[in-house]
């Protein structure tokens, strides 16, 4: 599919860049399936310092090398006339669909602004069954119908009409139902193996934030829920909360050491960037944090990482989000170089992969690395004895 992003950095070169990010503003996708797209009355606002960003994900899953593509989009503009139009993105990140079974994940948007919404796009891949967004008016709990699509077909997205008004106070909940029938796990990402679940709304005015999703439950997590690998060392521990932050620049060299076994609690945990300026966005470090819980167990050449919590991201657009984040990791140390840091884990438990986890050990702490491929960065966790 396509997406097609807007940024305010003025004209640029017409050279490639990289792809989008949670935090990049979104004001047009394309499926298999759509025709052109034409609003009734109004459009989305553009002028001369606006850029925008075309971002194609391809499937060449034969492996073919001597493909070429001509695709792109076609954009009429003219005066401005009637309503101005904008995107809201709803839908949950970051998740992951078990192998054989039916599982469904979902997130909510607190709406904040008064909207007239003019279309939805409902977005999944190829283990999509369903989608549904539910619509909660000012604070209540009777369900109203947003949009609801069963026997999901990638081969035919559309934006559907949605004549509906959004008043400050409500909410929206939007689900995707996965039949997963293989025999691998499918997580969240921009493949289409992968799988995405994302409700893409046209709305007017256009909205101050266009990503909108938290957790359904309400409030952020309020204490450490173990998750499904977590080191049974850990039983009846309650870790603290700890808050985080993005910082840009080079994380510091680990240091490697021999570590010895037992449970360990995070303590810290740090985001490293090369650049808070991404491709179709800029991260702004004051208004973005990280809390989260996590566990560390080491025992006799076994490894169980177990954390959970909130990412909240924000650009220096103003555009914010939070995504929850579990990760629960384990398996055993296959290979371990104590002089450059780095132990190889064969994962048994979340994932079967071989995962190199850079390290630091230091009496009666450890810090180890893992990679955020979407922005490019290091995140550092800092564990210690409880």
């Amino acid at each position: 599919h396509m997406v097609l992003y807007q940024t305010n950095r003025g004209a640029g070169d017409g050279s490639e860049v990289g792809c989008g990010t949670s935090v990049s503003q979104i004001v047009y996708a394309w499926a298999p399936g759509q025709q052109a797209l034409s609003f009734p009355e109004g459009g989305l606002r553009t002028g001369p310092n606006t850029r925008y960003v075309l971002e194609i994900h391809y499937n060449n899953v034969a492996g073919l090398d001597d493909v070429a593509d001509t695709s792109g989009l076609r954009v009429f503009h003219g005066p401005a006339e009637g309503k101005e139009i904008g995107m809201l993105s709803l839908g949950p990140e970051g998740f992951s669909i078990p192998p054989n079974e039916q599982t469904i994940v979902g997130g909510q948007c607190d709406i904040s602004e008064s909207f007239e919404v003019i279309a939805a796009m409902p977005h999944m891949h190829e283990v999509g069954y369903g989608l549904k967004s539910t619509l909660y008016r000012d604070g209540g709990e009777t369900p109203e119908d947003f949009i609801t699509l069963t026997g999901w077909d990638f081969d035919a997205q559309y934006f559907y009409s949605v004549p509906l008004e959004l008043r400050p106070g409500d909410r929206i909940v939007t689900e995707c139902t996965y039949r997963n029938m293989t025999d691998r796990r499918v997580s969240y990402g921009p493949r289409t193996a992968d799988e995405m679940c994302y409700n893409f709304v046209f709305v007017s005015p256009p909205p101050a934030n266009g990503q909108c999703n938290a957790a359904i439950s309400g409030p952020p997590q309020a204490s450490y829920v173990a998750g499904e690998c977590a080191s049974p060392m850990g039983a009846g521990v309650e870790p603290p909360l700890v808050e985080g932050a993005y910082v840009e620049g080079e994380a510091p060299a680990v240091t490697g050491g021999e570590p010895t076994d037992g449970l360990y609690v995070l303590d810290g945990a740090t985001i490293w960037m090369a650049s808070l300026t991404l491709p179709v966005a800029t991260l702004d470090p004051e208004r973005s944090s990280l809390a989260l819980f996590g566990t560390l167990g080491i025992d006799g050449g076994r490894i169980d990482l177990d954390f959970s919590g909130n990412f909240h991201v924000a650009a220096s657009t103003g555009l914010e989000l939070d995504r929850p984040v579990a990760i629960s990791l384990g398996g055993t140390v296959s290979a371990i170089d104590i002089e450059a840091g780095v132990a190889t884990i064969q994962g048994d438990c979340g994932s079967a992969e071989v995962l190199p986890l850079p390290y630091s050990f230091d009496g009666d702490s450890v810090s180890i690395d893992l990679p955020v491929g979407e922005l490019d960065a290091t995140m550092r966790l800092d564990f210690t004895r409880p």
